[in-house]
């Protein structure tokens, strides 16, 4: 098992994906962000817990559109990790 920073921690690469908003949803919910050496992919762990079995990934790319929706449902997918391939 692995415990992630603090929430505040957010690598710069982050802004090429996430918006100031989003950004600011995820600290408030006290959400982590890390980056995989292996896979080309954000991680976001809820509790900064990297082992949870319910895994939700997205599609390769996301739009406008389903970045806003992903941006609006971090406050109900508590406990729930999401892994964001870009």
């Amino acid at each position: 098992m692995c415990q992630l920073g603090p929430s505040e921690y957010i690598p710069n690469r982050v802004n090429s994906f996430l918006t100031s908003l989003e950004e600011s949803i995820l600290r408030r919910h006290n959400y982590y962000i890390i980056t995989t050496a292996y896979r080309r992919s954000w991680v976001l762990a809820a509790n900064g817990w990297l082992d949870n079995h319910r895994t939700v990934s997205s599609r390769t790319h996301l739009n406008y559109q389903e970045k806003r929706t992903f941006s609006q449902n971090y406050k109900t997918v508590v406990n729930t990790t999401h892994t964001i391939d870009v």
